[in-house]
């Protein structure tokens, strides 16, 4: 038996196919799907790829059943080939089982994975070369998996949009640095620009006192029009007695298109609800609120419901522009 060549063309076959299925789920699971995108933009083989990673989940039944036949055959030639080496059912029985299960966890879990998560890229292109035709041979087996699989699906609950919080940015930012796709410096700038989001609204606000306000009086005063000219600011604040009563922001924009349109209008039809937010609100839902109300001003709040200060989304970019250009002029992050 020992000497017989076909049994053992055969056991190498199947050790193969078992490591090629080991090999392809995990290149599969570990592979970059941008780096893949970006080669499926010259090539036809990363295509293949790219679709067998964006359907992961049905590519994953064709690997199980693949591993499954590969173990299912290792073991019934180890069985058969250990019974009748020692002409006893009982011991080749248990030696076939141990030796299968050394052979496949070697050749078909353990290498193979370990191959598939040291070079994914390397090892996803190589098994998508055939791994259409094992889709096709396997249909069969296949589609009963996945109806079935579908069928298991219906009773889960639905689970909550899955977001990406911002340690799943950072760790996919920090493997593409690993990865050389990303550099130190771009790293960096990303990281600050994660950072700032969860910026306090206090830390970019324009103080009370250095805030151009216009009282409610004064919209109805002759030169009005003036005023907004000589205003450095194209949002004011409508004030009634003090800026800690701050009613309403006026565009001076859509004033001027007013009144170019209509001579004779009451300016205070113009002035749009102000949007008053603490001072512990972060920058991310400063720019969920600006998106909820429509507007690009903010009047921010002490604890004490007192005025401090107002921003704008021109504050919050102009920051961002300079701790980007900041970060540009001591890492030279920008390459030609």
């Amino acid at each position: 038996m020992f000497s017989d060549p076909i049994l053992w063309l055969i056991l190498i076959i199947i050790l193969i196919f078992g490591a090629y299925f080991s090999l392809a789920e995990t290149a599969f699971a570990a592979v970059d799907p941008i780096r893949i995108k970006v080669l499926s933009d010259s090539s036809k083989l990363p295509k293949k790829t790219l679709r067998y990673i964006e359907e992961f989940d049905r590519s994953v039944i064709v690997t199980v059943i693949g591993s499954n036949i590969s173990s299912v055959l290792l073991s019934t030639l180890s069985t058969i080939f250990f019974i009748q080496l020692f002409q006893d059912d009982g011991v080749g029985t248990l030696i076939a089982t141990i030796v299968a299960a050394l052979l496949f966890y070697v050749f078909c879990d353990t290498i193979p994975k370990v191959i598939g998560r040291g070079l994914p890229l390397q090892s996803a292109l190589f098994v998508t070369v055939v791994f259409g035709f094992f889709k096709i041979i396997f249909f069969p087996m296949y589609l009963l998996f996945f109806n079935f699989n579908r069928f298991l699906k219906r009773f889960q609950k639905k689970e909550s949009n899955a977001t990406m919080t911002e340690e799943d940015f950072s760790s996919i930012v920090e493997k593409q640095h690993q990865e050389g796709t990303l550099n130190e410096s771009e790293v960096k700038l990303i990281q600050s620009a994660i950072e700032f989001s969860d910026t306090a609204v206090k830390d970019v606000l324009t103080p009370i006192d250095k805030v151009f306000g216009i009282s409610e009086s004064a919209l109805y005063q002759a030169d009005l029009a003036e005023i907004l000219i000589a205003s450095p600011f194209s949002r004011v604040p409508i004030y009634r007695e003090s800026l800690q009563h701050i009613i309403g922001v006026l565009s001076i924009r859509t004033y001027f298109q007013s009144i170019q349109k209509q001579r004779q209008i009451d300016p205070s039809t113009l002035i749009k609800k102000p949007y008053f937010v603490s001072s512990k609100v972060t920058i991310d839902e400063l720019f969920e609120g600006y998106k909820k109300y429509r507007t690009h001003v903010a009047i921010v709040k002490d604890q004490q419901g007192l005025v401090i200060g107002m921003v704008t989304m021109e504050d919050v970019l102009e920051e961002i522009v300079g701790q980007m250009e900041e970060i540009v002029k001591h890492t030279g992050v920008i390459r030609g």
